[in-house]
């Protein structure tokens, strides 16, 4: 309120002059000038708080004597420092009073006093400000505060009076030296920023990193050097001692509720709720809050590093220089994870500015792998994350750069397109691939070329196929299984003559040959076939059984005839061999070997020959199974159960739909009502009916649904969703059920009416509306009535409101009241009025129901209508 009065005060003097408020301004500089040094000589304080005011605000040569006079030897304080604060539009001859009044008694004109110091910018200043400074008992924060900013403004000179008293600064004075540091710019003062960036104040360290960034002129040596120290130690031992003590201590009241808070965020993350008391037990058990403070105190403090390594690494980088950039890939290969992983921040930030640096570390063999590996890493993501910020611009960019591995052409991209790593990567990546993989020793970086090569691959990049397959003849098993892997990922016909070759060589272990031959699967074609037909003859081999994998994968034709000789060859106790060949005759789709699987069908000696045979031959599709299929599903049951169950939930109900015969629905009819079958049999067997296309599929459904004995549960679960399946071929069907459905004696009982009701409800208006009909016929009887009524509250649709409506008026009292239930019970547009208009009905019960739910419908607040009523759909109801 204080510096508000005089601001009000000298805004009404504006227009007027010493001694009233009636007379005008005068109309010169001269006048007023003349005037407001009249009032601040004879006026009150008020009145000579505003003249000193107006006086700075419309500078006058007359008015500096009068201002000094003022400043320093008015007894009141607020017109000594609008006084003060006048004198420093006076510039530099307003100096010498300001330094004067660095000893004012006054706080706030000390304050002025500082702060227009500190704008005037002359070094005469400095002195003076440093002996305010070194006065620590005497001067409260404020001020020290603002002769730290004062001393900032005032060049090299004030920054070297400030960098001295860092180490024994406070917090926030700490702040104010590393922002007059920064605005500074000299790269002599690099310490103090540095050692800002231990500082537990976030913002600081951010400050001062920036601050270190811009430092960067020439090599900057000094900086770089003191940077890597802290990015490698970034706790000094002073701290790591505190916390060993404040562990030792266990924790306080705070710190218990500290580690109440981390834990509860700890408990969000997981994807659980924080219920109150949940961790009560630190309050109870001593030893597990030691414990849990311990580990509380290493987590802050590794969060802590990590803030500060990362804000050091990117100050490094914003240097900039030769040397920074250097250093910064030396870091990447740094074995301490937290400086490698700050640093791949950092990259992450920088963007595409970080593109050369990131191919420098890949192509510099000195570099360890991993580092390199995590380059390439870096490069997919950056380069995907500006191909999502500019889709398309930026590629083109990119690759105009990359142009050098395509003849000097780079592809100008017309059109935006999908973010995609690959086709910008691509050149580079692959000459570092090429470059690796033709070196004299295959084993060099061989896993950053498998590297190299994944990107590729997974961005369908052709040309790295021939590098990978110089690949295979390194001697280290892991690079050769991962190039297999990347050369069945791209998928490149030319490679299958070299993986038959690896699969040859008899000095590679068992396992990477049989990944050589699962590879031809993917990339050979009908010669590649030959070549595995030819290994699958070989009884010797131990590649049989991935060979004939592998042909199932190539799929050729006319093959039927020789791999069913070969099978009938196969050792009986080679059972992976044998099955292998089951799935591959259904795969080639040899009609040869249909006799040979009916066999295994019917044999069922071996439960998982049985289901392999019945997918074959569903797949093969020749309706000679279908027969044999059935038997083997009806057969009684085996002394393991489950696996019976497992083959027809699986296996045998799946290959029947397949081929899509009526024949098998009275079979599938049988297991959905099995007694001792699996839980979800009858569901599946059901549901598969459903799929069969066919209209005997449909009325078997239907008597189904329509069977009293059939239980509820059964029909909800699995009939009534095989028939909605069927779609509208059903519908007649169950408009036959809910007209012909004779009215349950049980007032328990299920009606298979209103099932059917709900049915048709389901298919939509254009469905539902086929019941209108009976809902007009006086002859309908009652309980199908209470059909029809349910189906047409069922659709929720505002043209089943009339309808309903016009039942209300029903001969019969229960089709009236169930009419206007329907209607209580529905969200459609409309129902309000039909049911206000039903509260003068002549039936006492429809008035009452309709009174009933029009009172659901209020809002208790406004008293007024709801629009609509939400509440869940009614379950099957018993008219």
């Amino acid at each position: 309120m204080g510096s508000l009065l005089p601001a009000l005060v000298g805004a009404v003097l504006l227009g007027t002059v010493a001694g009233g408020c009636e007379r005008s301004e005068p109309a010169t500089a001269e006048g007023r000038a003349a005037a407001y040094i009249a009032q601040l000589r004879d006026g009150n304080s008020v009145e000579r708080e505003a003249a000193a005011t107006a006086l700075g605000r419309d500078p006058h040569e007359a008015a500096l004597t009068p201002l000094r006079r003022a400043a320093t030897r008015d007894f009141q304080v607020n017109v000594r420092a609008a006084a003060l604060q006048a004198l420093v539009s006076y510039g530099d001859d307003a100096l010498e009073v300001l330094i004067d009044r660095l000893d004012d008694e006054s706080e706030r004109v000390r304050l002025i006093a500082v702060q227009g110091l500190g704008r005037s910018g002359s070094a005469r200043a400095i002195e003076p400000l440093g002996r305010l400074l070194d006065d620590e008992e005497g001067q409260p924060d404020s001020v020290r505060h603002a002769v730290i900013a004062a001393l900032g403004r005032l060049g090299p000179e004030g920054v070297e009076q400030l960098v001295p008293r860092f180490a024994d600064a406070s917090d926030r004075e700490r702040g104010a030296i590393v922002d007059a540091v920064a605005r500074s710019g000299d790269a002599r003062h690099a310490s103090v920023l540095i050692e800002a960036l231990r500082a537990p104040d976030t913002a600081m360290r951010r400050r001062a990193a920036e601050a270190l960034g811009k430092l960067g002129t020439g090599e900057a040596v000094e900086p770089i050097l003191a940077l890597v120290e802290l990015i490698r130690d970034p706790i000094p031992e002073a701290e790591r001692q505190r916390d060993r003590e404040r562990a030792q201590r266990g924790p306080n009241r705070g710190d218990l509720r500290l580690i109440e808070l981390a834990l509860d965020e700890e408990v969000r993350r997981r994807g659980r709720g924080v219920t109150p008391g949940m961790h009560g037990w630190l309050y109870r058990d001593e030893d597990g809050a030691r414990n849990a403070f311990q580990r509380y105190l290493r987590q802050q403090r590794e969060h802590q590093a990590g803030i500060t390594q990362r804000m050091a690494v990117r100050a490094l980088a914003d240097i900039g220089s030769d040397r920074a950039r250097q250093t910064l890939r030396q870091l990447a290969a740094e074995d301490n994870e937290s400086v490698a992983r700050a640093v791949a921040a950092v990259y992450s930030e920088l963007g595409q500015e970080a593109l050369d640096d990131l191919f420098a570390i890949v192509k510099d063999t000195a570099q360890p792998s991993r580092a390199r590996r995590d380059a390439v890493d870096l490069l997919v993501r950056i380069t995907a994350a500006d191909a999502q910020a500019d889709n398309g611009g930026w590629a083109s960019q990119l690759r105009a750069r990359m142009g050098d591995a395509q003849d000097d052409e780079a592809p100008v991209v017309d059109e935006p397109q999908e973010p995609d790593a690959g086709p910008q990567l691509a050149p580079r990546l692959h000459d570092v691939l090429r470059a690796i993989a033709s070196d004299d020793d295959p084993r060099a970086d061989a896993r950053l070329a498998v590297h190299c090569a994944a990107v590729l691959v997974r961005h369908d990049v052709k040309e790295a196929g021939e590098p990978l397959v110089r690949l295979l003849e390194s001697d280290s098993s892991t690079v050769v299984r991962q190039a297999i892997t990347a050369l069945a990922e791209l998928g490149e016909g030319d490679a299958a003559e070299p993986l038959l070759a690896l699969a040859g060589e008899s000095r590679r272990d068992r396992d990477l040959r049989a990944a050589a031959i699962g590879a031809v699967g993917r990339v050979g074609g009908d010669e590649a076939a030959q070549r595995l037909l030819e290994i699958l003859r070989d009884t010797d081999s131990d590649l049989r059984q991935p060979a004939a994998e592998a042909i199932g994968r190539i799929g050729p034709s006319g093959m039927g005839a020789e791999l069913v000789e070969i099978y009938k060859g196969i050792d009986g106790r080679d059972n992976a061999l044998r099955r292998a060949m089951i799935e591959t005759f259904g795969k080639v789709g040899a009609e040869e070997a249909v006799d040979l699987l009916i066999e295994v069908v019917d044999d069922y000696r071996h439960w998982v020959d049985v289901r392999l045979a019945m997918v074959a031959l569903s797949h093969i599709g020749d309706q000679r199974a279908v027969e044999p299929i059935m038997k083997a599903l009806r057969k009684e049951p085996m002394r393991i159960r489950a696996h019976q169950d497992y083959v027809a939930d699986h296996y045998g109900i799946p290959a029947l739909v397949r081929f899509n015969d009526p024949r098998a629905i009275d079979t599938l009819l049988y297991l959905s009502q099995r007694r001792g079958g699996g839980p979800n049999t009858p569901r599946i067997a059901l549901r598969a009916i459903a799929d069969i296309d066919h209209p005997e599929a449909v009325d078997r459904l239907i008597e189904l649904l329509a069977d009293p004995e059939i239980e509820q549960g059964m029909k909800e679960a699995a009939i009534g969703p095989a028939l909605i399946d069927i779609g509208d071929a059903a519908v007649p069907g169950l408009l036959k059920v809910l007209r012909e459905a004779p009215e349950p004696e049980d007032a328990g009982a299920s009606d298979p009416g209103i099932n059917a009701a709900e049915l048709l409800a389901f298919h939509g208006w254009e469905v539902a509306s086929k019941v209108l009909p009976l809902a007009e016929d006086p002859e309908t009887p009652k309980h199908v009535l209470a059909r029809v009524i349910i189906c047409l509250r069922e659709v929720q649709d505002d043209r089943a409101v009339q309808p309903l409506a016009r039942l209300i008026d029903h001969d019969e009292p229960r089709v009236r009241r169930w009419a206007v239930t329907a209607l209580g019970r529905m969200d459609q547009h409309g129902v309000m009025s039909v049911l206000h208009g039903a509260t003068d009905h002549e039936d006492e019960q429809v008035r009452r129901w309709a009174r009933h739910f029009l009172q659901e419908r209020r809002d208790p607040q406004t008293g007024s209508d709801r629009a609509t009523q939400h509440e869940p759909p009614a379950p099957l109801e018993q008219s």
